[in-house]
């Protein structure tokens, strides 16, 4: 609601566009079909308590960090890869892009990571034999073409 009791000239001409203004948006809200108040109908009720509805400014957007493991859940976690790997190719892009984690891991045997490596190598080694064609199936292949 906007009062123009005792407003002349260019005020009352203001609060007259004000309450157009108002009653187009009310509008407006009701066919989108949003029935309420919007923040300058707000300001006409009286007494209303004015709370401060800013949002706190958002964090910086940044990567969030990788836990680091132990070294035995680590090395448990590669036991499971190494059982479930299909394609060497997959096992080694695994194994290189954790290569930064690895160098974050407390080793209390350092040896420990050796070995581990030295079990996705010959993991790697046996995929690539199970994914390699036998010297009859290449001959057959060649006749075939």
């Amino acid at each position: 609601m906007v009062s123009i009791a005792g407003l002349r000239g260019e005020a009352a001409s203001n609060a007259v566009m004000k309450a157009v203004t108002k009653a187009k948006r009310r509008v407006t809200l009701s066919i989108c079909g949003l029935r309420f108040l919007d923040e300058t109908e707000v300001e006409d009720i009286p007494d209303v308590v004015h709370e401060d509805m800013t949002l706190p400014a958002p964090k910086p957007a940044t990567a969030p960090e990788k836990k680091i493991p132990s070294s035995d859940d680590y090395v448990e976690r590669w036991t499971i890869f190494l059982e479930d790997a299909v394609s060497a190719d997959e096992l080694i892009a695994k194994w290189k892009g954790e290569a930064d984690l690895r160098r974050k891991i407390d080793w209390p045997d350092p040896a420990e990571a050796t070995r581990l490596a030295l079990q996705i190598s010959k993991r790697v080694e046996e995929l690539k034999k199970e994914n390699q064609p036998d010297l009859i199936t290449r001959r057959h292949q060649a006749e075939e073409s």
